[in-house]
């Protein structure tokens, strides 16, 4: 989850008649996984735009920020939509192939957390944008608990991510979490230093009371959080358009996904 609480750093594309009139500061954030490659599309657009916004990442022709984890079939895209439109996305890669993005970092202390018996996902690729006019640290914790939720749904017991050092304690104030390795250099942000956090997420007791109710309550419709996956077909649009495909082959099913 690099990037998210650089004061949030968030983006998005240029303004236009219709994201001016979603901005306005009635309109209600909602939280699902994503449906379509429009969704997909829009999500990889705002996660571009708020990276480069912060250096995060370099420019490219397609305007979608999109990594190898995004096309595995364990990742679940979220959605912060507003009147049909994603306006904030984050990403939770749930460790069902023995797999983590954090790994190419931190791959010992990530077995480590395997070895003591923990079922993990990883939260990755947050991003609200910049022109959604209500409380970006609302909408921060929308995205987080609905993914808390959807963790939860999948029988998983511990987040993970990593963060920029200098923000690993505001994740422990807020969310309880605890940073479990040394700080290291990102290569996906640009060399940015990186440092790893878990989070136990079945314990009120460790996240900040004025939070507990985004994290330990039913706030978004069941059914707006189920599990969704990648046509095989997308999958490969998306693959074509993504920074780096020749160091992603690998990442990519020998066979089309049975969707």
């Amino acid at each position: 989850m690099y990037g998210p609480a650089q004061s949030i750093p968030f983006a998005f594309p240029r303004r236009s008649r219709s994201s001016t009139r979603l901005a306005s500061k009635n309109r209600v954030l909602a939280c699902q996984t994503a449906q379509n490659r429009y969704d997909h599309e829009t999500a990889y657009k705002v996660l571009y735009q708020s990276y480069l916004k912060s250096g995060l990442c370099a420019p490219n022709p397609w305007g979608m920020r999109i990594q190898p984890f995004h096309l595995w079939p364990e990742t679940q895209l979220i959605c912060g939509m507003v009147d049909g439109e994603c306006v904030a996305t984050v990403t939770l890669v749930i460790d069902e192939n023995d797999r983590l993005p954090m790994e190419e970092l931190f791959h010992a202390e990530v077995q480590q957390q395997r070895a003591a018996g923990r079922r993990m996902a990883e939260l990755s690729s947050l991003a609200i944008a910049p022109w959604f006019e209500r409380s970006k640290t609302e909408a921060f914790a929308k995205l987080t608990s609905a993914a808390v939720q959807f963790a939860r749904s999948q029988g998983v017991d511990q987040l993970v991510a990593t963060v920029h050092p200098r923000h690993a304690k505001l994740y422990k104030r807020l969310m309880g979490f605890e940073q479990f390795g040394s700080i290291a250099p990102h290569g996906g942000v640009l060399g940015k230093p990186a440092a790893p956090i878990a989070a136990p997420i079945h314990d009120p007791e460790i996240v900040a009371p004025a939070w507990r109710s985004y994290y330990f309550s039913n706030s978004e419709k069941r059914n707006s959080l189920n599990r969704t996956k990648m046509t095989a077909t997308d999958r490969r649009w998306f693959f074509q358009r993504s920074p780096g495909k020749n160091a992603q082959k690998q990442s990519l099913p020998k066979r089309p996904l049975q969707v």
